[in-house]
């Protein structure tokens, strides 16, 4: 027979009510045990971070909450008994793959895994997802399709949407940025991951995860420098709130959507209004970078199974349901309107030991004005854009200047795609995007350098 926890059950009854005072003998009673015990449950909770205040001849009352992810602490802010399908853990693997394992095992909708934090966090096209101890929500939600299967292709951006909603209630101002990431001053603040569970002999979808990660408590200087201008936190953006608080919110928001409202089952139309107002794609130019190529074009809506439809510059349109958009000026991308004529290449050997590795430039040609350079580098530093920068003459006798301007994009996926594809072991990550920012200013100390061009 399992122990009983006296001090859970004592927070239970002491959360249903946090204006008034519970008697000690009205909690003794409730809970059918002795006084003293009620005493030892209520100085256990102290010790947990709890605030109870007890007054002679009045009792107990809870007065403040701890900032933590348990599920006693998540049951003060859910629906009574919706806790019940909440499990916790104070660190796993990932919510993702735990969720998975129960969407296995015949969980039922509407079940939650969350972690303080996750060893293996992870997000879109095999990326890592930073998921340090009490600072953010990781949690992934376990819903049954009751729906069309092709509506399940707004999953994600449903759980979109029920992120904003939590944080449009603590007065911010979020935005989707297509098709998975929430910003908040042109930085990101949460990721979505969904994975779906199928049944091979049937061809059926029996079962969606979705994976949420929310930064909560960080403070600037705990991002890791190359995610500083990348990342924000719910309190760096000016909103002091438990991590619990938001946890809840989003289970709640998600419930309401999925289970309640059904929207999946309802037509497209006011799902794709809500996102299309808050989206920062739509109305910007974009790079898309797809598996076919990349290409640069205005974001003008959202289509009805929550791809991105995009205007090419001779007036033609298409629908992005895959890879990647970026957005000019959004998480430290600021990629360079005349196109991209000077690429990083690797160099062999690759960067695998402790010593520098020479890099060497591939100029692409360009059709427009003054050459353009764009370097993609994996760093933190802004550089300057658009700084005319002298060049001797070039081949043929023409003379022109070169006008830097730098792609700063932080992670090293940015970095891999323009070293031939090589990958590198996470523990290369941080020397390579160091060594490749030294590069960039290498590079640009260089052109200073060049004479001014007489030609």
């Amino acid at each position: 027979m399992a122990k009983r926890d006296v001090a859970a059950e004592l927070l239970r009854e002491l959360g249903q009510d946090r204006t008034g005072f519970h008697s000690g003998e009205e909690l003794s009673s409730r809970l059918g045990v002795s006084r003293t015990a009620v005493w030892k449950a209520a100085c256990r909770l102290r010790e947990a971070g709890y605030a109870i205040e007890s007054v002679t001849r009045l009792g107990y009352r809870l007065t403040a909450l701890p900032d933590g992810m348990t599920r006693e602490l998540l049951e003060q802010y859910l629906p009574q008994g919706r806790g019940e399908t909440v499990i916790c853990y104070e660190e796993t693997d990932s919510t993702n793959t735990r969720g998975m394992q129960l969407a296995l095992e015949g969980a039922p909708t509407g079940t939650v895994v969350l972690a303080d934090r996750q060893t293996r966090g992870s997000g879109r096209l095999g990326r890592s997802f930073l998921s340090p101890g009490g600072q953010g929500v990781y949690l992934s939600y376990l819903y049954r399709p009751d729906c069309d299967p092709a509506a399940l292709s707004l999953l994600t951006s449903c759980a979109g949407l029920a992120v904003c909603q939590v944080l449009e209630e603590l007065g911010l101002a979020p935005a989707i940025k297509w098709p998975n990431d929430i910003i908040i001053d042109r930085r990101k603040v949460c990721g979505i991951l969904t994975k779906l569970a199928s049944d091979a002999e049937t061809a059926t979808v029996n079962g969606a995860v979705i994976g949420i990660g929310v930064n909560v408590t960080q403070q600037r200087e705990d991002f890791p420098e190359e995610l500083r201008d990348k990342a924000v936190s719910v309190r760096e953006a000016g909103v002091t709130v438990p991590r619990a608080a938001v946890a809840a919110g989003i289970i709640t928001r998600l419930d309401d959507l999925l289970l309640r409202q059904r929207i999946l089952s309802q037509p497209s139309e006011a799902l794709i209004g809500e996102l299309t107002r808050r989206s920062c794609n739509v109305g910007s130019r974009v790079e898309v970078i797809s598996p076919t190529g990349e290409y640069e074009a205005l974001a003008v809506g959202i289509a009805p199974d929550a791809g991105l439809i995009v205007e090419l510059p001779d007036g033609t349109r298409r629908t992005v349901s895959s890879g990647e958009v970026s957005v000019r000026g959004l998480l430290g991308y600021t990629w360079p309107p005349g196109g991209r004529n000077l690429r990083l290449t690797r160099a062999d050997p690759p960067l695998r030991s402790g010593q520098p590795s020479p890099l060497r430039c591939a100029r692409l040609p360009t059709r427009r004005g003054p050459h353009r350079a764009a370097l993609a580098a994996a760093g933190t530093a802004r550089f300057p854009s658009k700084r005319k920068l002298p060049r001797p003459s070039m081949a043929g006798g023409a003379s022109t200047s070169l006008s830097f301007s730098f792609i700063v994009k932080g992670g090293y996926q940015s970095f891999l795609r323009n070293f031939s594809g090589t990958t590198y072991s996470p523990p290369e990550h941080s020397a390579i995007s160091s060594r490749v920012l030294q590069a960039s200013r290498s590079l640009v100390a260089m052109a200073r350098s060049m004479p001014r061009s007489s030609g």
